[in-house]
């Protein structure tokens, strides 16, 4: 829908520039001048519309934008974004989460046994702190005290290890995503996280950051490497001091104090 709104402002855009154009030039040599205005309409056809939608989503859409406050204990991450435990670490945003008072847990999918040395094998997990006394931290400290001491998470508080627990489905009604979509002939790029309601499809909270890349005949000198690639962003507001852009919606949604047992 955005790229074919986009297409109709572009085209109305240039007539309106032809019209203007024609009305005011010298009509000498009216072709050539013609062929001028259609050689620069080509080349920069793109960028005018693109830029004033980039600049219009960044005042409209981009930043953290929250909207409701959960009592939840834990959220789903099953796209292997990378505070998903089951594709990438998450060990760094539990700990984060600890430190907050938010002793939650993430729910994931393992799809392969090299991807995390906090689960034995493949299948549904949920991912927790607990304490490095209790039987739950047995397979983290074969996997990293034992056999990899050297990529033991140092971020870990004290006493404490990444537990993971096999689970025949998914439990917590919350859904952590990220995904980033190009659109406009791929100058503009929207990378959104969203945290979602998987129950009723109620949107909880979101970030998007919004990227423009000046024009088709740019980005084709970039790939030539006739210019440096170079791009406009906008995230709304400041990174959030130790948080990163992104998951920081998870911080801000659960409610302090909640403890996952």
């Amino acid at each position: 829908m955005e790229n074919k709104v986009l297409m109709g402002l572009t085209i109305f855009f240039w007539l309106g520039v032809l019209a203007v154009y024609i009305r005011y030039t010298n009509k000498q040599k009216i072709f050539l001048k013609l062929a001028i205005f259609v050689l620069i309409a080509v080349a920069f056809f793109d960028l005018p519309v693109g830029y004033v939608y980039y600049r219009y989503s960044c005042n409209v859409d981009a930043g953290q934008h929250m909207y409701q406050q959960v009592s939840g204990k834990g959220y789903l991450a099953e796209d292997n974004v990378v505070f998903g435990c089951g594709g990438g670490p998450c060990g760094g945003k539990l700990s984060q989460l600890y430190k907050e008072g938010k002793n939650l847990f993430i729910e994931g999918k393992v799809i392969s046994q090299s991807e995390t040395g906090m689960a034995p094998e493949k299948g549904l997990y949920r991912f927790y702190l607990a304490s490095m006394d209790s039987s739950e931290c047995d397979n983290f400290k074969t996997e990293f005290l034992e056999k990899r001491p050297q990529v033991t998470p140092r971020y870990l508080p004290d006493n404490m290890c990444i537990a993971g627990l096999a689970i025949d489905k998914y439990t917590t009604p919350y859904q952590y995503e990220r995904k980033q979509e190009f659109f406009f002939f791929d100058n503009i790029s929207r990378d959104r996280s969203s945290l979602l309601n998987r129950e009723n499809g109620e949107l909880l909270a979101e970030a998007s950051i919004y990227r423009f890349f000046p024009g088709w005949l740019y980005r084709k000198l970039a790939e030539l490497k006739l210019v440096k690639r170079r791009h406009f962003k906008c995230s709304g507001s400041d990174k959030p001091k130790g948080r990163d852009f992104f998951s920081g919606i998870i911080d801000e949604s659960f409610l302090v104090n909640m403890k996952y047992e």
